[in-house]
């Protein structure tokens, strides 16, 4: 199997913004490596987050938070319905994914909350921080702990979650409603 490197991945992360994971649905029969690709995601995500307190300006925090947004859309789909199964059942570590689980809800409805903010605001700044702070968390737990699980767990056996990665993110692509 082709895994991907760590610049082809981070490709993809921009495609991921851009216009979601278009290399993938152009070409399905391309092997990805989920474990990899969904790491790349998360170095695009912490990138956008840091973009994110690092400009001032509230109009480039509004669009810079929506990218990030459509980001994490695709990917919490992607572990929420493929990997976190896999974790809790394959791995043997149900535990783990509810935490992830209940990790994703809280950063969607932290996300929600920041939506709704003026994005210049002190009160901004500080729940964006704790929400960063929360999202580096769940990525260590993720990559430290779990993937690393799930891969030892299934072994070659992790080319069923590549491929079931590959259609859901080309149905995304097709029809992301």
């Amino acid at each position: 199997m082709r895994s991907l490197t760590r610049r082809t991945a981070a490709g993809l992360i921009v495609a991921t913004v851009v216009t979601p994971l278009a290399a993938i649905a152009a070409a399905p029969s391309k092997e990805v490596d989920v474990i990899e690709l969904l790491e790349a995601e998360h170095r695009g995500a912490e990138a956008l987050m840091n973009r994110i307190l690092a400009s001032g300006d509230a109009a480039e925090r509004e669009r810079l938070l929506r990218q990030l947004v459509n980001a994490l859309t695709i990917h919490n789909a992607n572990e929420e319905n493929i990997v976190y199964p896999a974790i809790g059942e394959a791995a043997n570590r149900s535990s783990d994914a509810k935490l992830l689980y209940h990790q994703q809800d809280d950063a969607k409805m932290a996300i929600w909350g920041l939506m709704q903010l003026p994005k210049n605001g002190s009160d901004f700044t500080t729940r964006f921080r704790e929400l960063r702070t929360a999202i580096l968390a769940h990525i260590h737990q993720e990559e430290k702990v779990d993937f690393p699980a799930l891969r030892a767990a299934l072994g070659s056996r992790i080319h069923e979650l590549d491929v079931a990665t590959i259609r859901l993110r080309a149905h995304w692509v097709a029809d992301p409603a």
